[in-house]
């Protein structure tokens, strides 16, 4: 077994239990837990688990189940791949006594491994979770039982690379691999499923007890936004003071335009205005619910109305986010989009004071897209301009994301970095990503320091943590 193997695999599978644990200790996840139903049947287990019982058995069903589509067996898990599946369940189990450090040694793991097969026999079970049909229910249950995206995302991307691993233990990658990896892949960059996302109220609980507006505090850029979001919230609670004193007031749109290129942390700030509508009490939940075109419309006639008006239902109290709006109106006259405008705009007049619709585009496509429609016209007169970042806060933005992902830039890395984020800002055209681009640059910097590991032996903390000027990604400027 090579040194390289055995550190990409560890910490792959090490990433998983380290999210699961800190997850596990945020009240959202315990809530979620006993709404979302299906797990009583894994609280027998309690004693065998690190965490709660149903999120620990959860997750091991997911991970057994993508064990099992790239064509594993957990009846032997002799072979490196089995490696991965060893130290995921000593993770979540670790009633099991294992020295996952000494799995290294082929001789150890080897009789590790029967144990384990036995102990995975022994636990069985598929978790049934109500609503879910998905590679993945656990993070099914972040989507629409914590309604907690960022928890999904990162989940996905976590199963997805250790996968990767697990899937280039014999160096090569079989057509049954590439469909899975694809499929997990879907799911980390949140294009899958029906694109509907619920964000529950109160996404940072610090807002409880400061401003909503702190929450900008935490975001790199974003100052003019800023700006115009404030004076949004300090018109609407001016005015909510002015009605609870019984003065006359000037009536209010709550609704917004987005407008801006995609990666600019449009969705990010919509989450922001969901919480600052909730502690005006403009909003009972404050809920942002994530959707687009797909969302909306359906295939035939007399469906979109119906698909519609259950998306807006589960908005109520909170607020819509419609991404790509102008794209309701593009499939020409006979196109259902208009069908789905129709019933927002009676919606909107219908459920008025529960209702906070958002909708998002490009700056140009959503003016045009405004402008076409009356209706549309005089509910939505707010708009809010999304800048693209500059180079340097793509550069902070990179960096933020190596610092959470236990990541660091080496000093030539750096440098590298910033002249590679200089090029792209400079030849940047209307599709340019953003944020979406350097995580995009940041996937593929720290898959090529695993394959630049790769034979090295041994392979330190330092080594581990470390990205080099030629981990950074060039090719991807020309995307």
């Amino acid at each position: 077994m090579g040194t390289d193997y055995f550190s990409m695999i560890r910490k792959a599978s090490l990433d998983v239990i380290n999210f699961l644990e800190r997850t596990d200790l945020d009240p959202r996840c315990r809530r979620m837990l006993a709404e979302v139903g299906g797990g009583e049947a894994f609280d027998e287990f309690g004693e065998y688990c690190r965490i709660n019982p149903r999120l620990a058995m959860t997750a091991y069903t997911d991970f057994r189940h993508t064990f099992h589509r790239l064509g594993y067996s957990t009846d032997d898990l002799t072979g490196l791949e089995g490696l991965g599946m060893i130290i995921v369940v000593a993770g979540l189990f670790p009633y099991v006594d294992v020295d996952i450090d000494s799995l290294e040694d082929p001789d150890y793991a080897l009789r590790v491994a029967g144990s384990f097969s036995r102990f995975i026999r022994g636990i069985g079970g598929e978790a049934n979770i109500k609503g879910a049909d998905t590679p993945l229910m656990l993070h099914f249950m972040f989507n629409h039982g914590a309604g907690v995206f960022d928890w999904a995302t990162e989940y996905a991307t976590l199963v997805y690379r250790w996968a990767s691993v697990m899937a280039k233990a014999d160096g090569t990658i079989t057509p049954t691999e590439e469909d899975v990896l694809a499929g997990l892949m879907k799911l980390k960059e949140g294009t899958s499923g029906n694109n509907v996302r619920i964000t529950d109220g109160c996404v940072y609980p610090e807002s409880q007890n400061s401003s909503p507006l702190e929450m900008f505090d935490g975001l790199i850029g974003l100052k003019p936004v800023r700006e115009e979001v404030e004076k949004l919230a300090r018109f609407v609670e001016i005015q909510r003071l002015r009605e609870r004193r019984g003065m006359r007031t000037v009536p209010i749109s709550y609704h917004c335009v987005f407008t801006g290129n995609p990666g600019t942390g449009k969705t990010t700030v919509a989450r922001i205005v969901a919480e600052i509508y909730r502690s005006l009490g403009v909003l009972k939940r404050g809920h942002l619910v994530e959707t687009d075109r797909s969302g909306l419309v359906a295939e035939y006639v007399g469906q979109t109305a119906v698909k519609t008006n259950m998306v807006i239902d589960s908005a109520l109290d909170g607020v819509l986010f419609i991404d790509e709006a102008y794209s309701l109106v593009d499939g020409g006259n006979e196109d259902y989009g208009k069908e789905a405008i129709a019933t927002l705009l009676k919606r909107m007049e219908d459920d008025r004071s529960r209702l906070v619709v958002i909708l998002a585009g490009y700056t140009t496509e959503m003016r045009r897209f405004i402008d076409s429609n009356p209706g549309l016209q005089s509910r939505f007169n707010r708009y809010i301009e999304f800048p693209d970042y500059s180079a340097d806060e793509l550069v902070q933005i990179f960096a933020s994301l190596a610092d959470k992902s236990q990541y660091a830039l080496a000093p030539f890395a750096e440098v590298r970095l910033r002249e590679v984020m200089a090029v792209a800002f400079a030849n940047k055209d209307k599709n340019f990503g953003n944020a979406r681009f350097v995580r995009n640059l940041f996937e593929k910097s720290i898959e090529r320091q695993a394959f630049r590991l790769a034979g090295v032996s041994p392979i330190t903390q330092e080594m581990l943590e470390a990205l080099t000027a030629e981990d950074i990604w060039v090719d991807v400027i020309v995307n």
